[in-house]
């Protein structure tokens, strides 16, 4: 909620194995990813000794005071002109506040700036992207706070796959490549 950028957007924040000292107890220290939501934490234990085991869930809310959610989608097409749908939230904003947003794409003159308020869902347009991977950072402003995503999409001219089929004969020195995608 300070402003700076979030971009790590996971959908498992970790997964840890933990041994625990004789009495039980163990620590892990995980940082969380930058997605605002609630988290699920699962955990579970085996005694091998008393042949017990156990299991536990707890949830975790993360959240900031003012944020915003983008839809943005992984690829684009080049001849895309992609339209990102932005809603800005928090616990410290008002439906009737206002909104300054800013989208730009990294590394070219591609930006776009518009105001709106908090329970109106933001259309910031974009031209055709340059293909290849393409940084789109998202600021958005209210008062003193700020927020910031950042997300790497993949812009393609097509979509198409060509299947490829390869017959040769196998030997123990053999070696094979799969395909970049």
């Amino acid at each position: 909620g300070d402003g700076e950028t979030r971009s790590l957007f996971v959908d498992t924040a970790a997964f840890v194995n933990l041994t625990t000292g004789n009495d039980g107890n163990g620590n892990a220290k995980i940082q969380l990813p930058d997605n605002v939501t609630t988290w699920r934490l699962t955990v579970q234990a085996i005694d091998s000794k008393r042949i017990q085991a156990g299991v536990k869930t707890k949830t975790i809310a993360a959240t900031l005071p003012f944020f915003i959610n983008a839809a943005i989608q992984p690829t684009y097409l080049t001849q895309d002109e992609p339209e990102i749908i932005v809603a800005a939230q928090g616990t410290a904003v008002k439906l009737s506040d206002k909104i300054y947003y800013e989208i730009s794409v990294e590394g070219t003159e591609i930006g776009f700036s518009m105001e709106t308020t908090v329970g109106v869902r933001a259309h910031l347009p974009l031209p055709k992207l340059p293909e290849g991977k393409q940084t789109i950072l998202i600021k958005a402003k209210t008062g003193d706070k700020k927020d910031a995503i950042s997300q790497v999409v993949n812009v393609v001219p097509s979509r198409l796959s060509i299947p490829v089929v390869e017959e040769r004969e196998v030997t123990e020195l053999s070696t094979f490549e799969g395909s970049e995608t």
